[in-house]
Parts: structure tokens; sequence; C-alpha cells
């Protein structure tokens, strides 16, 4: 059952690390709060914290059975403070929101509507439950044009769904935290 904005209310009363959701850095507490207040039927949108992309001077990585190894990744250079300038290709993207996933909740990324208009997409993922830290999604730009996009923009959307916690088993990995990419070759799973 997907969880309301009312449950996703509930679930974060401080804004902190302990919450579902905390409240990103360059967010004030007013903003922050407002932001809570309005949540839209059973979705909370997330943000833009910053933009990478794959370093061009990187081997490319390899996606073994046993091992992995990703491409390093390097900040895309602002245009202006705050601000990128996307024109067309693949961005690896940090949400600013921390999640802290309750053994009984997991969440599906989507894109939002707005991007679709830039003529761009967001590739998401599903957030375990038990996970703990920042996530980031592929975004890739197929806009005619350059725009920009500021920190703080709402890029996506998390839909939480709650589980059976008894036959659940919580998050294992190696990606919690807000780490963007392996540093050398790590397991595979």
């Amino acid at each position: 059952m997907f969880l309301t904005a009312k449950d996703i209310q509930k679930l974060c009363p401080t804004g902190t690390d302990t919450d579902l959701v905390s409240k990103p850095f360059y967010f004030t507490h007013e903003a922050w709060d407002k932001r809570m207040g309005f949540i839209e039927a059973n979705r909370f949108d997330i943000t833009i914290e910053s933009i990478w992309l794959a370093d061009p001077e990187d081997g490319g990585g390899f996606l073994g059975v046993d091992s992995r190894q990703t491409p390093k990744l390097l900040p895309f250079p602002k245009y202006r403070e705050n601000e990128w300038l996307l024109t067309q290709g693949f961005y690896h993207i940090l949400a600013g929101e921390v999640l802290n996933m309750p053994n009984d909740v997991f969440g599906t990324v989507k894109a939002r509507r707005t991007i679709f208009g830039f003529s761009s997409f967001i590739v998401g993922t599903d957030i375990a439950p038990g996970y703990k830290g920042q996530i980031y999604c592929g975004m890739v730009v197929m806009a005619p044009k350059p725009f920009p996009v500021k920190r703080g923009a709402r890029f996506a959307s998390i839909r939480f769904a709650s589980v059976n916690a008894k036959g659940t088993i919580p998050y294992q990995g190696i990606w919690s935290g807000n780490k963007l990419s392996t540093n050398g070759i790590e397991r595979a799973f």
C-alpha cells in the first residue's frame, strides 16, 4: 500500500536524519516546513544537490559477476552560482535529501512531469527497506537547446509503500551514504 502525504508527514517530524526524509543543507527551516506542509498526493519530491559527469579520462569500469568498478565521477562545473547549464547528454544527479528507510517501507523514484517538458527523462531506481543515505539518479537530456538548472530544483519524486517487515531483509549493500561511484574494485552484490 502506498503511503499518503499524511503518512509521509508523520514519518518526518523533525527534518533531521532520523526522519524518513531529512532536510537538505541548502533549505532553510522555514522553506522545509513549507515543503513538508505541501506534499502532493502520495509522492515526495526530491531536489538537486549536485550534478556529476563520468570522467572521460577514467578507464570506464566494468561489471562482473563477483566484482565491479564503476566509472569515476567528476563534479559538473557550475554555469553560475548554484546553477548548471545542461546540454544534451547523460548526467548523474545527487539528491540533497537523506533517506532513512524503515524496514517496512520501500520507495520508487520517478521523474516529475516538468522534466519531460525539457525533452529529458530521469533514470531512477527502487530504494530498499533499511537504506540510509542520499540517492542519485541518471538524467538524460535530449533538449535541442541548453537550459539552466538550479540547486534545490525538484527533479523527481519518490513514492513510498509499506511492506511486511517480518519477511523483509533490510538493505545490506555498500551504497549507503552519498556514494557516487566505486573506489576501485568492489564486490558486485
